[in-house]
C-alpha cells in the first residue's frame, strides 16, 4: 500500500506540470480543494487512486492516449498491484445522461487510474509518451523530481 501511495502522488505530481494535462485529482496535491481534510483524516496518506483529465481532449484523443500506453491497462474495475484505468464516461457512468455526466465532472477526456507498484519513473515515461503521441503536444519532462516531497 505505501509503493501504491507513493507511486500516485509522484506521478498526480509529475502530470500536474505536463501541458497536455488539463487537471490532476489528487487529495494529496496542493491544488486540490479537500487536502487538509485528507491530511487530516489520511495522516498524508492516500491509496493509489487519482484522475487525470487530457487537455483540450476529444474521445478520440483520449482513446490514442490511453492506446499509447504500454505499462497501464484499460479495466472496467480499478485495483491490484499493476496499474489500471477505466474511462468513466464509457463504463461506469455510461449508462447516466450526458448532461448529469458533465455536471459531474465526466467527461470524455477523464482518465480514471489506479496507479500500481510498477517503477515510477517507468510509468512517468509512459504516461509522458502516450500523451505526447496522443495529443501531439511536447514536453521536457523532468523526471529527476519523481520522489515523494511534501
Amino acid at each position: 500500500m505505501e509503493k501504491h501511495h507513493e507511486n500516485a502522488l509522484a506521478l498526480a505530481k509529475f502530470l500536474s506540470t505536463h501541458p497536455a494535462v488539463e487537471k490532476v485529482e489528487h487529495p494529496l496535491l496542493e491544488s486540490h480543494p479537500g487536502r487538509q481534510l485528507a491530511l487530516r483524516q489520511n495522516g498524508g496518506r492516500h491509496s493509489g487512486m487519482m484522475a487525470l483529465y487530457v487537455k483540450d481532449a476529444t474521445e478520440a484523443k483520449t482513446m490514442d492516449v490511453v492506446n499509447a500506453l504500454k505499462l497501464v491497462n484499460p479495466a472496467v474495475s480499478l485495483g491490484g498491484v499493476h496499474s489500471l484505468l477505466a474511462l468513466p464516461d464509457k463504463t461506469s457512468h455510461a449508462m447516466i445522461s450526458v448532461e448529469v455526466r458533465r455536471k459531474m465532472g465526466i467527461t470524455p477526456n477523464l482518465i480514471r487510474l489506479s496507479v500500481g507498484i510498477e517503477g515510477i519513473e517507468d510509468l512517468a515515461r509512459d504516461f509522458d509518451q502516450a500523451l505526447r503521441k496522443g495529443t501531439g503536444i511536447e514536453f521536457n519532462a523532468d523526471f529527476s523530481s519523481l520522489t515523494l516531497k511534501d
